[in-house]
């Protein structure tokens, strides 16, 4: 694995030999605004992972949403900046991976098709030219954080995992690699081959049936997580249901670890007050000058005495009250 090195460009056009034939568009000359219309039109390898409850930053709801709304605004992220900063690092990490590997890549600039479910799409980071007795191959480039790694022992992620499996199921390749770069200087690649089994067997079945039965019908999925729920369902009406059985042992569960935390929680503050009487005046408790616990007083902080201004000013505090929706308290009995 290398450690920051200094890349040069090793980017080369190459012409396609190999996979099979698939219907494209070509993307070199289309807006940004256009590229994100033209991307409802289908299920985007990396969409694949949300659609499969297989990625802990998006749901199928959060990709039906997309797919069927009229707006050609991308979706909010949590992860927007790691994001942009991915697709700047795209041609170092493609680059660094050249170099490393000393086989030639390529730009795609194109939509591909699976050759029997158009819907079914993907946009490559870089094409690999077939020089290692293998063909043609697919290379997905990664940006993360260094802290991250950990979840790259046993290869690439799921979400990242599956995206490059659908890359592979479209162009017909039969191998790609994902090259990572972590925290901005940690480079790795991760080879993977084609797994035909869970393409056809898994992947396929269930974009398909997401596609024909969600997208196209403008029914939403199932949701997975509480967000889709509140999105599905903000209003309540009273409604009373009777558990499941699988329901009612999850709820057991739930109140056994329930029961759990609020021992582990007495515990943790009796050892609190513990030390806080060991402090007493003090700041900083430590040990052979290593700091073990800080009891700080916060600075002084401002707050509005809403009570009295509306005492005080009560034709005022009328004008600019709002009304703040009220959140859907969760109580176990």
């Amino acid at each position: 694995m290398l450690e920051c090195l200094a890349i040069k460009d090793i980017i080369f056009n190459l012409s396609d030999d190999g996979g099979i034939t698939m219907n494209t568009i070509q993307t070199n000359e289309m807006t940004h605004e256009e590229w994100l219309l033209e991307r409802k039109n289908g299920i985007g390898a990396s969409d694949a992972s949300a659609v499969l409850g297989l990625n802990k930053y998006r749901t199928a709801y959060d990709v039906w949403v997309d797919k069927t709304s009229d707006s050609a605004e991308e979706e909010e992220s949590p992860n927007k900046e790691l994001m942009e900063a991915g697709l700047r690092m795209e041609e170092v990490i493609s680059a660094w991976w050249a170099e490393e590997t000393g086989m030639k890549v390529r730009r795609d600039h194109k939509i591909r098709s699976h050759p029997d479910y158009d819907f079914i799409r993907c946009n490559l980071d870089r094409t690999i030219a077939g020089n290692n007795g293998n063909g043609p191959g697919v290379l997905e480039c990664k940006n993360t954080k260094e802290v991250m790694m950990k979840y790259w022992d046993d290869g690439p992620p799921l979400m990242h995992f599956t995206q490059i499996q659908m890359q592979l199921a479209i162009t017909g390749y039969s191998w790609g690699e994902v090259a990572v770069c972590f925290g901005g200087c940690r480079f790795d690649r991760f080879p993977v081959e084609t797994d035909t089994e869970l393409i056809n067997d898994y992947m396929i079945p269930r974009l398909v049936e997401f596609w024909e039965n969600n997208v196209l019908k403008k029914i939403p999925p199932e949701p997975q997580t509480e967000k889709d729920v509140l999105a599905l369902y903000p209003a309540q009406q009273g409604k009373v249901i009777e558990a499941a059985e699988e329901t009612i042992n999850i709820h057991q569960k739930l109140v056994d670890v329930r029961e759990k935390v609020s021992e582990f929680t007495d515990e943790k503050e009796k050892y609190e007050e513990q030390i806080k009487l060991a402090l007493r005046d003090a700041e900083i408790l430590t040990s052979f000058g290593q700091i073990l616990v800080t009891w700080k007083q916060d600075k002084t902080s401002i707050k509005f005495n809403e009570k009295a201004f509306t005492i005080d000013h009560p034709k005022l505090y009328e004008k600019y009250k709002i009304d703040k929706p009220g959140s859907r308290r969760f109580l176990v009995k």
